[in-house]
């Protein structure tokens, strides 16, 4: 991504570009701080099935395919550059990682977890294998059903 690139995209000359953005690096922050961040996980009241309703949607290709190719580059300047990476947690990862997390807590609430679920571990738990098999593979395609159902085994509640 260069702001060459951007401009030719946008069908205009490079000053245009410029005069608003000195660096790719603000250019992507302020496409960062656009986002959408509204709350997208649905609840059902069946925290296991609506994990893998979830995880099908965030990983489905055809959701947001310019948001994944984004994210590919995101990853490697997130190391490199602090500010793109603080931007893109505070709009992207921690109202995610909110949201997830009240509907654990209210899946404990309900019984259907063990009362000593940690809802932020939990989460990790379900992102680390995901992130894992990206950088790994290249790719997306990863099977929901298999990490939810074997973490659900040992935290739902016994009953």
């Amino acid at each position: 991504m260069s702001l060459e690139a951007v401009a030719a995209r946008a069908g205009v000359g490079k000053t245009t570009i410029y005069r608003r953005w000195a660096s790719k690096e603000q250019l992507v922050v302020d496409l960062l701080e656009s986002l959408d961040t509204n709350p997208h996980f649905h609840e059902t009241g069946d925290l296991r099935a609506d994990l893998i309703a979830h995880l099908r949607r965030e990983l489905d290709p055809n959701t947001n395919p310019v948001m994944r190719k984004l994210l590919f580059r995101l990853i490697g300047e997130l190391i490199e550059n602090p500010e793109l990476f603080a931007v893109y947690r505070e709009r992207v990862i921690e109202p995610q990682v909110r949201e997830l997390t009240e509907a654990v807590k209210r899946a404990v609430a309900r019984g259907e977890l063990r009362p000593d679920v940690d809802p932020t571990l939990l989460l990790e738990m379900l992102g680390g294998p995901i992130a894992f098999h990206v950088i790994l593979t290249g790719t997306m395609e990863f099977s929901p059903e298999r990490l939810v159902d074997a973490l659900w085994n040992g935290i739902a509640a016994k009953r």
